[in-house]
């Protein structure tokens, strides 16, 4: 009771001579007020837009190009063939790497003796470089490797095996032909109103060109749904006796690497990985339904 007079009394003292700072908190009180509701119905407003977004990627399926399943675990087609026919395959490709690497061998043997000459080394780095694309896909991709490494190869090693990361050696389009038709069943012209003979693009496993599929063979082969245009297309195919020639080289590369690293380095390499690690990453790339299934998921999700 005495003490409400003076209590009180300061507290109004205090509200006179602070007028404006109460009025400016006020003020953005009510402004973050206003602000967090602002927030609230913008934030559930995206939400319903993420639902109708996710609702209509489980819809799409009706009016969009048939999903293709998740590919089952890939059986090299290689452990297929006769014990006697994978032998004799073996051999020959033994023999062919082997005359492949010879002259490439026989010019890292002369490295002592040519010192630094640059004219030498240039030469040197470029069959370096036609060796390992010659050699074929594995090698390539091994190539690829010790392109990104530069802890373990000098400089000008490493530039001149960054060329394998670029366009691959092409096929021919006999070959292409003849890939096309055994996975179709039929001639290309029956599949394809248009289909370019000179590849877009070149890569260590295999090559793409672009094609337009005929309607009726669309429509027959059950490629997409009623009313949309998928006409226009890419095909991917691989290059000839890869899969033959990734079944019997890693035993090969790993033999070459524990010897090369000898020659140009006068150490041992030490990779990263296993010879089945590398042996399962190649066969993954050689399944190409792994390649059409990652891009129809890409599709639906974005």
């Amino acid at each position: 009771p005495q003490h409400s007079t003076p209590r009180f009394s300061s507290l109004a003292l205090l509200s006179e001579g602070s007028s404006g700072s109460h009025q400016r908190n006020h003020a953005a009180f009510w402004g973050v007020c206003f602000g967090g509701a602002a927030g609230v119905i913008l934030l559930g407003q995206h939400t319903l837009q993420n639902q109708a977004h996710a609702l209509s990627l489980q819809k799409r399926p009706e009016t969009s190009a048939i999903l293709v399943p998740p590919p089952l675990e890939f059986r090299h087609p290689f452990s297929d063939v006769p014990l006697l026919s994978r032998l004799l395959f073996t051999i020959k490709r033994a023999c062919f790497l082997l005359s492949v690497f010879l002259p490439f061998a026989a010019a890292s043997a002369l490295l002592p003796l040519v010192g630094d000459d640059p004219e030498w080394r240039r030469w040197y780095l470029k069959l370096l470089v036609s060796t390992f694309e010659r050699a074929g896909c594995s090698f390539q991709k091994i190539g690829q490797w010790f392109s990104m490494r530069p802890d373990l190869l000098p400089p000008d090693v490493i530039q001149a095996l960054s060329s394998l990361r670029d366009d691959g050696p092409v096929h021919s389009f006999a070959d292409t032909r003849k890939t096309v038709e055994q996975a179709f069943g039929r001639p290309l012209e029956e599949v394809f109103a248009e289909f370019e003979e000179k590849p877009v693009a070149s890569g260590s496993v295999a090559q793409v060109h672009r094609a337009r599929l005929r309607r009726e063979a669309v429509a027959e082969g059950g490629l997409v749904m009623p009313g949309t245009d998928f006409t226009d297309v890419a095909v991917k195919v691989l290059h000839p006796n890869v899969m033959a020639e990734t079944a019997v080289d890693m035993d090969f590369i790993f033999a070459l690497i524990n010897n090369a690293g000898s020659v140009l380095m006068g150490k041992s390499f030490v990779l990263p990985f296993d010879k089945q690690s590398m042996y399962r990453a190649m066969t993954r790339q050689l399944d190409l339904s792994w390649e059409a299934y990652n891009l129809q998921q890409f599709r639906e999700n974005f």
